[in-house]
């Protein structure tokens, strides 16, 4: 199946002059989420995931696209034509306190380092906010050293190692520079 063109979303020019177009995630997007996940390196899954999958389940694709955009939100950056995604950000409200949420975030290789994953984190975190939330969670591998970074840019972060290789981060929504930009 071929993914369809974008007919709607934000576009938004990254730092190396590319251009993405960055929307919220609709259950046709199921496709779209498993030829994302192929363009994953091997490094890229590990880093995202906590280990080297090979491939998404019908279970994990139907939880990745089925969301109800409050309990669960995610946004889709895809190159203009929509035939290729690029990155991918969302959270799920935790059940024993909806003011926090936890975070994921993954980039393409093929965009690594040219903004795009800032670009989808500030989006997501101005949602977030608008919706009463006012902490990520993240977990990562304690060599992500990119990721560390980024949550840096929205707020404070305080971080715990949660085993071996393994950090827990939890980060802030205070109204920070990211929210200030992408604030509409």
């Amino acid at each position: 199946m071929t993914p369809q063109p974008l007919t709607d979303g934000e576009p938004v020019r990254l730092r190396d002059g590319r251009l993405m177009v960055v929307r919220p995630v609709r259950p046709a997007d199921r496709e779209r989420l498993r030829d994302e996940f192929a363009h994953l390196g091997e490094r890229s899954r590990r880093l995202r995931f906590l280990s080297a999958i090979k491939q998404l389940s019908e279970r994990e694709l139907t939880y990745l696209s089925d969301i109800d955009h409050h309990a669960h939100e995610a946004l889709i950056a895809t190159t203009p034509d929509g035939r290729q995604g690029v990155g991918l950000a969302r959270y799920v409200r935790s059940p024993g306190d909806p003011r926090r949420a936890e975070l994921a975030i993954e980039v393409i290789d093929d965009w690594l380092g040219c903004g795009a994953g800032r670009e989808l984190l500030g989006r997501l975190a101005a949602r977030a906010r608008a919706d009463g939330i006012d902490s990520f969670t993240a977990y990562c591998s304690a060599d992500n050293h990119a990721i560390l970074k980024l949550l840096a840019h929205l707020g404070t972060s305080r971080i715990r190692y949660d085993g071996p290789g393994t950090v827990m981060v939890r980060t802030s929504l205070g109204r920070g520079s990211e929210e200030k930009r992408h604030a509409a």
